[in-house]
């Protein structure tokens, strides 16, 4: 088809795992294959419900094993009441392991040893949550030169 294999590869490595139980849904979403975690940042586009006691929930955090972990509560509303949702975006950098310290040093990535919370909204507003230099997408203006001048 013309496309390289490798990102395609990249691609399906990085399928979430999924774990839905009623009105609750967990998501898993690991770093590719062969990397190593960077950094990550959330945004939440929409919530609805947006307000009151029986608003959507998210939840999102970075998981010490280098996935991005999120949990929804999104209530099963009645046919005349409307739809419910929770729609955003999720970037997840991941870098080979043999950069990720010099990287680390650079203050691009950030490795974790605890869980890192990124986000915890019933309804809005929802800010959006970052971890690592991952803020307004500063991973990829940096431009870091790698050691051995790549």
């Amino acid at each position: 088809m013309g496309i390289d294999p490798r990102y395609v590869a990249l691609a399906t490595n990085g399928i979430p795992k999924v774990t839905a139980e009623g009105e609750e849904t967990w998501y898993e979403f690991p770093v590719a294959e062969g990397y190593a975690y960077c950094s990550s940042r959330i945004s939440i586009v929409s919530i609805v419900p947006a307000s009151g006691p029986g608003a959507s929930v998210v939840s999102a955090s970075v998981e010490p094993k280098g996935f991005v972990g999120i949990y929804t509560w999104i209530p099963k509303l009645r046919a005349w009441e409307g739809k419910s949702w929770v729609e955003g975006y999720l970037e997840i950098t991941g870098i080979l392991p043999q950069y990720l310290q010099e990287f680390a040093q650079k203050g691009i990535c950030a490795p974790i040893s605890a869980l890192v919370n990124l986000i915890n909204c019933r309804g809005n507003p929802c800010s959006p949550g970052y971890h690592g230099a991952s803020r307004d997408g500063e991973v990829a203006r940096k431009e870091p030169r790698l050691v051995g001048g790549f």
